[in-house]
């Protein structure tokens, strides 16, 4: 996945724990160096496993769930989940991490987000 070259002048992105609500702090160079080195997940078994871990976190209420795109990343244990609008907006970007459980993105992180993913068409 491609990485913007500019990054903004914040230089971190603010992540809550799903789990107490407490605040992560990732560096935007982390970030873009977890998702440039990730692999897309589409089919087999270890998608299908980390797939039913995002459903049963996250149970669809809505025949029209947006997609899921589920990046793992080749550098360490994270595994990023990034449901994504037709107009390219951020509508979840969520990271499971083997050491701090589930953290989100709030609006001001998934904007900041969107600066650093640029949009594939």
């Amino acid at each position: 996945m491609a990485v913007s070259n500019a990054v903004s002048a914040q230089k971190s992105i603010s992540f809550v724990s799903m789990d107490d609500g407490t605040k992560h702090s990732i560096s935007l160079e982390t970030l873009a160096m977890i998702v440039e080195h990730s692999d897309t997940l589409i089919s087999g078994e270890f998608a299908d496993k980390v797939m039913e871990i995002y459903d049963a976190s996250f149970p669809s209420h809505n025949p029209n769930e947006l997609a899921v795109l589920i990046l793992k990343s080749t550098i360490n244990d994270d595994v990023i989940f990034i449901q994504e609008k037709e107009d390219g907006k951020i509508h979840s970007f969520r990271i499971l991490s083997k050491e701090l459980g589930w953290l989100k993105a709030g609006r001001k992180a998934k904007k900041q987000i969107e600066k650093l993913i640029p949009r594939q068409d």
